[in-house]
């Protein structure tokens, strides 16, 4: 405890559990708004707005705060309604995890498709803006998972992958992705591979792997990709596939 500290108020205190038991205990909604527009804390702010299960007080906090924490966002969940706070947060808030889930409430797809462009080109940078792109993704209608945004969320893995191999999450979001583009009539397939370095012959696969269609060599195999009709989105993360292509030896005599 500093010095300061007996000096002042207790919702001042420097100890964050001292400050948050001091507003807790205050029970006029009007002290505990002249709080908030009196203190500079944030964490203070964001305790008061909860507490009062102030939709205005929640968005505002929302918008400018870059630090949130998890109480913050699930109150964006349950007490902000009004749509134009809800507009105000999907567009303008600091943190993107926000925008998508007020955009989420709002089931706005345009915003969304934004949200998620500007996320994934992120995951490089930032691997953990990956499951702020999973969560829009996971809400945008099935109606609108086109090439160009299943190549976003596949080109995003990829990054994932690359900046954070040893990830936990990986496998969630490669099962997200690949159930989602399903939905949408995506399926996920292994091209040909190169013809046989040693007689030309044709690659086959079979349930032990990639091999030639006449000799024991091991053939190079093809690429995966989602395919719809005539469209494909090429899949260059080995983790987006569960089983990875090995050369078959000894499968013929």
């Amino acid at each position: 405890m500093g010095l300061r500290d007996l000096f002042r108020p207790k919702w001042q205190h420097s100890n964050p559990t001292k400050r948050n038991r001091a507003i807790h205990k205050i029970k006029d909604a009007g002290k505990l708004r002249q709080i908030y527009y009196l203190t500079d804390n944030w964490w203070a702010k964001e305790t008061i707005a909860i507490k009062l299960h102030s939709e205005d007080l929640v968005s505002e906090l929302a918008i400018h705060w870059n630090e949130p924490s998890n109480d913050l966002r699930d109150a964006v969940r349950k007490y902000v309604q009004d749509r134009q706070l809800l507009v105000s947060i999907a567009r303008q808030a600091l943190r993107l995890d926000l925008r998508v889930i007020a955009a989420i409430k709002l089931q706005d797809t345009e915003l969304l498709i934004d949200i998620l462009g500007e996320t994934t080109s992120l995951v490089r940078k930032a691997p953990e803006c990956m499951h702020i792109a999973i969560d829009a993704f996971r809400s945008i209608p099935t109606r609108k998972i086109d090439r160009t945004l299943l190549a976003l969320m596949v080109r995003a893995h990829d990054q994932f992958s690359s900046a954070d191999p040893k990830s936990s999450h990986w496998c969630r979001y490669r099962i997200t992705i690949r159930q989602r583009a399903s939905e949408a009539g995506w399926e996920l397939i292994d091209k040909p591979g190169a013809p046989c370095v040693r007689c030309s012959g044709v690659p086959i696969h079979s349930e032990v792997g990639y091999g030639c269609a006449f000799c024991i060599d091991g053939v190079v195999p093809g690429p995966t990709v989602f395919r719809k009709g005539f469209e494909e989105v090429l899949v260059e993360a080995p983790s987006m596939f569960p089983v990875r292509k090995q050369p078959l030896t000894g499968w013929r005599e």
